[in-house]
Formats: structure tokens, C-alpha cells, sequence
């Protein structure tokens, strides 16, 4: 009886172990894929800032007294600093789970995959500053 009990507490352990890795894989690609996220808005936030810098009015195209909500440069700006302020809620977040994923023993697929995630988050957070 107690060989069958140890081999049910082995078995229970692996079990626990492998749904550990399994859980802890499953985090680190649930963060890679909401990092991945946040860059490719980033991009495109690159893009509409690209654009409002080379938006050209012909004298005359906007009417005195007009309302500035219809201005295609306001519209750009606003949506410009929505995201962005977005991003940086977003952003301190993921940190925040990076930084609580248990990193595993040194040298481990686990360490390196949070070091991953926290050079690339690290990163974008400059590419956002600039």
C-alpha cells in the first residue's frame, strides 16, 4: 500500500509539473502575442503621426472661423494621443505581468523567455518616449 500511495504522489507531482510548464508556456505566449500587439500599434501610430507631419492645406481650404473638429489635423492629433495613451496604459500593464511571471532557474527556457519579454517591452516603452 505505501508503494502505490508513493507512486500516486509521483504521478500527482508530474502532473502538477507538467501542467505548471504547460500553464507557464501558455503565459509567456499570451504576453508575446499582446507585446507583438503593442508594436504593431506602435507602427501604425508611427504611421499616423507620419502622416499628420506631411498633411498640407492650400491656402483657403479651411474657412475662417471653422470649426476645428472638422480640421483633418485635429482629428489625426486627437486619435494620435488616444492611442498613445493607450498604449502606455497597455504597455505598464504587461510589465506589471512580466514582471510577476516566475522566471524558473537560472539558464532556463523560462528565464530566457521572461528576459525576452522584458527586453522587448523595455524597447517599445523607448520607441513610445521618442
Amino acid at each position: 500500500m505505501d508503494s502505490l500511495y508513493l507512486d500516486a504522489v509521483a504521478l500527482q507531482h508530474s502532473y502538477d509539473t507538467g501542467t505548471a510548464q504547460k500553464h507557464a508556456r501558455m503565459s509567456f505566449d499570451a504576453l508575446q502575442e499582446r507585446l507583438a500587439a503593442l508594436q504593431e500599434t506602435t507602427s501604425q501610430l508611427k504611421e499616423l503621426i507620419d502622416r499628420l507631419a506631411t498633411v498640407k492645406f492650400e491656402p483657403g481650404s479651411i474657412p475662417l472661423g471653422s470649426d476645428d473638429d472638422s480640421n483633418i489635423a485635429t482629428e489625426l492629433s486627437s486619435e494620435i494621443h488616444q492611442i498613445l495613451r493607450e498604449e502606455e496604459e497597455d504597455l505598464d500593464l504587461l510589465q506589471e505581468e512580466i514582471a510577476d511571471l516566475r522566471s524558473g532557474r537560472p539558464g532556463s527556457d523560462a528565464e530566457h523567455s521572461k528576459t525576452r519579454l522584458k527586453d522587448g517591452a523595455a524597447r517599445l516603452e523607448q520607441e513610445l518616449q521618442r
